[in-house]
């Protein structure tokens, strides 16, 4: 391994070291493979740290994210805490990742976004994808055998009779992986992670940006 820096030498770009703790927070969980939690959040501390620090912006993505017409610094820092309300709180994985989906996009809009933390934003969210698809395959299973506990009613009949209609049967779904008859979100979470654990192993080469 070869130790690198950063020389910043541009007044501008000072704000980059009162983020440097913060991304050394990062690389080191990468490099532990602490997936289960400690990436995430660790992600998003860099991510607030990077918005609390840098030049003012304000950005329009293309539809509104969580209600917000316009993000600003103050208005980033508010999805980065609601990703971590999802994932931490809420155990509420497709949230969370759905949200670091909507961060990738409005940082790719930010004038003079930090390259190197996009590229880890960008790599670790593909990370916890490939973990949700096979999350999600493991409790859609589980839907399907327990639709009758958790659809009451019209609701099951629905249910039942969507089948032959994706839209409306994805919508259910939906419904059905919030429910509280699903074995415990965070255990089968957990368990996904130490069945992917190979594929969940993170490097990033970063050249001269």
């Amino acid at each position: 391994m070869i130790p690198t820096c950063e020389v910043v030498f541009d007044t501008s770009e000072r704000y980059k070291e009162q983020f440097s703790e913060a991304m050394t927070k990062l690389f080191s969980s990468i490099r532990d493979n602490l997936w289960e939690q400690r990436i995430f959040q660790d992600l998003l501390d860099l991510l607030m740290k990077v918005a609390q620090t840098m030049p003012k912006f304000t950005v329009t993505p293309n539809k509104p994210i969580n209600g917000m017409q316009t993000v600003t610094n103050e208005s980033y820092v508010q999805l980065c805490r609601l990703a971590y309300k999802a994932y931490c709180l809420d155990e509420d994985y497709y949230l969370a990742v759905d949200f670091l989906r909507h961060l990738i996009d409005v940082s790719e809009d930010i004038p003079a976004f930090d390259k190197l933390v996009h590229d880890y934003l960008v790599g670790v969210t593909e990370k916890y994808q490939l973990l949700l698809n096979a999350y999600e395959k493991h409790i859609d299973k589980e839907v399907d055998e327990k639709a009758q506990h958790i659809f009451h009613g019209d609701h099951y009949k629905t249910w039942v009779a969507a089948k032959n209609g994706s839209q409306v049967y994805e919508k259910l779904r939906v419904i059905g992986r919030k429910s509280k008859d699903i074995t415990k979100k965070k255990n089968l979470w957990l368990s996904m992670l130490s069945k992917n654990k190979e594929q969940m192993e993170f490097t990033l080469y970063s050249g001269k940006k």
